[in-house]
């Protein structure tokens, strides 16, 4: 047999079940609640390598969510859908979006704030019942846009056309990842925070630019942001170590007050 017949059977079979002798289920429908509802939502645009503007669209529109579990029918959901839609027709075609733009060298956040009228109640269908919801787009409204900067970007020398290359430096995440890209044992490595790595164990160290080390040499000589006489060293550099911290912090020129080598180094 051809499956197109296998599947004009089968589909014959579910109308004759949903439908039986009295037609289609009745739908129905009583609404328990009306609510506005508001939400923040944050956006990414990261355009740190784009050399035009990037464009994206945020959006929403009606929508409808049904919770039948196991007692509805197959079938069901569908026909439940249907009679949501009638019964909310004025809404069906409400929807509400917000253009965002990132011009050329960002990387933006923004926040939208999102305004809905959720309708909920109870749905009959069948002799199953279950819930539903109806979500309608009021309004959206751009809380805020700040640009995060490109601070994981590292330049590097122009090429011989004289374009300027820019790529992703990548951060350790793992003590493994910190053995590999400085060296030595991945026990040797702690991180300490989303941009720093502590490191007990002598090691001929190598940082590039953008970091900041704080380290104690082989010689016992400390460099510290924590000493005003020895601070610490930013990169690229080699140094011979026996303990060290390292700071992610790009465009860092100048050891910030707060920084204690005490803090990392107990």
């Amino acid at each position: 047999m051809h499956k197109s017949a296998i599947a004009q059977r089968f589909f014959l079979i579910v109308f004759i079940l949903l439908s039986g002798c009295g037609g289609t289920p009745d739908v129905q429908l009583l609404e328990l609640s009306s609510n506005p509802v508001s939400y923040d939502d944050t956006i990414h645009i990261n355009n740190c390598g784009g050399k035009a503007e990037s464009e994206q669209t945020a959006s929403r529109s009606f929508a409808t969510t049904i919770d039948g579990g196991a007692e509805f029918k197959a079938g069901y959901e569908m026909i439940v859908e249907g009679g949501i839609s009638a019964k909310y027709s004025q809404y069906r075609n409400v929807s509400k979006s917000m253009r965002l733009i990132a011009p050329s060298g960002t990387n933006m956040q923004f926040v939208l704030r999102w305004s809905e009228e959720v309708h909920a109640g109870n749905v009959t269908i069948g002799g199953a019942t279950g819930t539903y919801e109806a979500r309608v787009p009021i309004s959206v409204e751009q809380v805020s846009s700040q640009d995060l900067g490109c601070s994981d970007i590292v330049q590097i020398q122009p090429t011989s056309s004289g374009e300027t290359v820019s790529q992703f430096q990548e951060l350790p995440t793992t003590p493994d990842e910190a053995a590999r890209k400085w060296g030595g044992q991945s026990q040797w490595w702690e991180k300490l925070s989303t941009n720093g790595w502590k490191l007990r164990g002598t090691l001929t160290l190598t940082v590039e630019n953008g970091w900041r080390i704080d380290y104690t040499d082989t010689n016992g000589n400390i460099k510290s942001c924590g000493d005003k006489f020895e601070p610490g060293v930013y990169g690229s550099v080699t140094v011979n170590v026996v303990e060290a911290t390292l700071w992610y912090v790009p465009g860092e020129t100048k050891c910030p007050s707060w920084t204690v080598w005490s803090q990392s180094h107990p």
